[in-house]
């Protein structure tokens, strides 16, 4: 008994020693630490052999250094070193070597359990295998470092993480890290979490699973890993104006014989076609490509006309190729200055919605034109892209993904009726599938399996399934625990599926009311119903029927974009209610029925889970003071709508809180998209294609968006501007402009302004 308590008191004793050596040594680094002045270069970071103590004792010598001369100390620059506890910061270095660390040995950071490094720049690869003599150091953070782009591990240096407890590592908002030693941090079984979001030019771990969360993170790395699948499977998108011959070229392309016959002008692509491509499956695509039979596509053919635009953000994804295709033309039409801004259209679009996409460019009708008239309109083309990338660079922030555009903008030139070039284009586009970073990566095999159960049920013909169904399917599958919710976040990033509600509650089983949405050939028609090119033939209907509510309501729709609820059936064919006025079209030959080669719905709960993916995509709101009676789409107002209600803008200049953005350019329909979520808080709105109005419990606030001149600015941009009468309603439209900005990652504020005058005073809420 006594020799227990013997023993207990001994052990206690111990550990009190410790832990007063350990403070002994925080003090002694503490005060060496705060007289520190640095050189204003760093040198090479000493031997690794060196950093450890040899004896295990107190290193009194190891912080020696040159101090500066009082006028260089003085010029040197910022720097945030400190101490807390057990925690060390090191930020705002500047240095040319690995590391600035050779004036703090590592031997004598003993005690130290979290290490934070940010902010440091000059280093462009950082060894992470020199941090194990910290056998105590349980977090590492290195970030926001300017020029970091490689990290690696040297396994040399450990055996298998047994001896290094590291459990948390934060590599985050690294704008240049494009690697990480992935397999050596998965086999440490120590780490519990790996934060990488916001490294743009980083593809592994995806940046779709890395914004999830640290533990989300290391749980998919491991997974992939462990029993991961190549991927092979690549996303096309065919770009460029109506008539420029998008879907010629992809007829030739997976032609035999590399041709493609004449589109006729009911047959022209309306929305987005979508099709399923085996370029190496056999015929002449094998012996153009030389490839090894492995390589898929999933080709999305883009409509040209403007009226799309709005839609075709929410299909656009970071991984996949873009093919731009423009049409050649004889001199004569004197239409360069139309091309050149086409051509910076379809770039500004993609460098917003998919900072760095990689596109490629084709010129179709080459027979139209001779050879000189070809190379000069090529050649317009090509100084346009380059022009177009130049003034992103000025623009971007530091690491901001740029477009990635083969051949420096060259064209690719074919003749789809006669093939020509067309063989040559086959090969240069599964060429540049493959240098895709994300082409052969390993993805977990339950996620690949999930995948093609979706592609499977697509098939035969399901559009939703309950959140229930869907996670009955994932676990079959392999897809459980948090990978269920990693892996179904994953796929609404990339286009797999769509589900916009409360992902937790997949993790309790689902629940028979929220859906996944399964097949983008849906997504697609119900956005094509909403957002077409006109309404004439409901218009005609609801004359030639004298039904004149609906047709009132039809008007009101077309010229307000409030959309009452008694129409919606007439978006989409063929639900019971508006049975009667498809068959009316397509006996009368409308240019309605060439939309609808097919039905899209087939009930009324297939409308509201069209409605469900709308509101989920803010391209409409339904307001709940009218008992969802009554439909707000913003995005349906005519051009011509510019104004709102005439006393609406009256008393603005005396709205106190204003804020304002401005861009060099905003993506079509984001004002819209800006609309739709404030209506959705407010009590009252009003709006046209550039002006809102908001009501809130009394408060008021006004929402515009202009355009700024060159005389005004030093380049042309875009401004938003909004007044609220309290703090509140502005800071709900700054929550909607920031939810934009996240929504396009390219997109970048030139400028940033918030005025709150002394006198301004908050109505009193009742």
């Amino acid at each position: 008994m006594f020799a227990q308590k013997r023993e207990a008191k001994e052990q206690e004793m111990q550990d009190a020693a410790e832990e007063s050596k350990d403070k002994a040594r925080g003090a002694r680094l503490a005060a060496r630490l705060a007289g520190l002045e640095l050189h204003s270069k760093w040198s090479e970071m000493e031997d690794t052999a060196h950093l450890e103590s040899a004896d295990g004792q107190d290193a009194d010598g190891l912080l020696n250094f040159e101090p500066l001369p009082t006028d260089q100390a003085a010029a040197a620059p910022t720097l945030r070193l400190s101490i807390n506890e057990n925690d060390l910061l090191l930020g705002g270095l500047s240095c040319p070597a690995l590391l600035p660390l050779r004036v703090i040995q590592l031997a004598d950071l003993a005690c130290i359990t979290k290490l934070t490094l940010t902010e440091i720049e000059g280093i462009s690869g950082l060894d992470l295998a020199m941090f194990m003599p910290l056998e105590g150091l349980e977090a590492v953070t290195v970030s926001a470092c300017p020029s970091l782009n490689t990290l690696v591990m040297n396994t040399a240096m450990w055996e298998g993480g047994a001896r290094w407890n590291l459990q948390q590592l934060d590599l985050s908002k690294n704008p240049m890290l494009k690697s990480l030693p992935l397999q050596a941090i998965a086999d440490m079984p120590s780490v519990r979490e790996l934060a990488c979001s916001d490294c743009p030019n980083l593809w592994s771990p995806p940046q779709e699973v890395a914004a999830q969360g640290g533990k989300e993170c290391i749980d998919f790395a491991r997974a992939a890993l462990k029993d991961g699948a190549v991927n092979t499977k690549m996303t096309l998108f065919l770009l460029g104006d109506g008539e420029a011959g998008k879907t010629s070229v992809f007829h030739a392309l997976k032609s035999p014989n590399d041709t493609a016959g004449r589109i006729r002008e009911d047959m022209r692509t309306v929305g987005i076609d979508m099709k399923d491509w085996h370029p190496e499956a056999g015929g002449s695509a094998v012996g153009a490509s030389g490839g090894d039979g492995t390589l898929w596509f999933r080709v999305f053919d883009l409509a040209g006309q403007a009226v799309y635009e709005k839609t075709h953000q929410f299909l656009l994804l970071q991984r996949a190729v873009y093919m731009f295709v423009w049409r050649a033309f004889p001199l004569a039409d004197n239409r360069h200055s139309v091309l050149m801004d086409r051509v910076r259209h379809w770039m500004d679009s993609l460098q917003l919605r998919v900072p760095g996409a990689c596109v490629m460019l084709v010129v179709t009708h080459i027979d139209t034109v001779d050879a000189a008239v070809l190379d000069a309109l090529c050649g317009v083309v090509r100084e346009t892209v380059r022009t177009c990338l130049a003034a992103m660079r000025r623009t971007a922030p530091n690491g901001a993904r740029l477009l990635s555009v083969l051949d420096g903008g060259e064209s690719q030139r074919v003749n789809c009726l006669l093939g020509e070039g067309v063989a040559v284009l086959r090969k240069r586009l599964l060429d540049f599938a493959r240098t895709m970073p994300w082409y052969g990566e390993l993805l977990p095999s339950s996620l690949v399996s999930v995948r093609e159960a979706v592609e499977r049920l697509v098939r035969e013909g399901k559009r939703h399934v309950h959140t229930a169904e869907w996670v009955q399917l994932c676990k079959k599958s392999g897809m459980d625990g948090l990978m269920l919710i990693v892996g179904t976040r994953f796929f609404h990033e990339t286009g797999v599926v769509r589900f916009f509600g409360d992902y937790s509650t997949l993790a309790a089983r689902g629940d028979d009311k929220a859906v996944i949405h399964l097949s983008a050939e849906f997504t697609v028609s119900v956005m094509k119903g909403l957002l077409r090119h006109d309404r004439q033939a409901l218009q005609d209907y609801f004359v030639a029927k004298k039904k004149k509510r609906m047709l009132h309501r039809t008007n009101r729709f077309n010229a307000t974009g409030r959309l009452h609820e008694s129409l919606l059936p007439f978006l989409w064919p063929t639900t019971e209610a508006s049975k009667a006025y498809w068959v009316w079209v397509r006996s009368q030959g409308q240019r309605e029925a060439d939309l609808w080669p097919e039905d899209v719905v087939g009930d009324m709960r297939d409308v509201h889970r069209a409605l469900e993916l709308l509101e989920g995509f803010d391209l409409l709101v339904r307001l709940k003071a009218n008992d969802f009676s009554e439909i707000l789409v913003p995005s349906a107002l005519p051009p011509s709508r510019t104004q709102v209600s005439a006393d609406a803008f009256a008393h603005d200049a005396l709205l106190p809180f204003t804020a304002s953005r401005t861009y060099p350019s905003l993506p079509a329909g984001a004002f819209q998209r800006i609309v739709v979520r404030v209506a959705g808080q407010a009590n009252w709105s009003d709006f046209s294609t550039q002006r809102a109005v908001f009501s809130k419990l009394g408060n008021m606030a006004t929402l515009a968006l202009s355009d700024m001149a060159p005389s005004e600015a030093a380049e042309k941009c875009t401004m938003l501007r909004w007044r609220a009468s309290n703090k509140q309603l502005r800071a709900m439209i700054a929550a909607a402009v920031d939810e934009l900005e996240r929504f396009f990652p390219g997109l970048h504020r030139s400028d940033t302004k918030e005025d709150t005058p002394t006198f301004a005073r908050e109505p009193a809420q009742v």
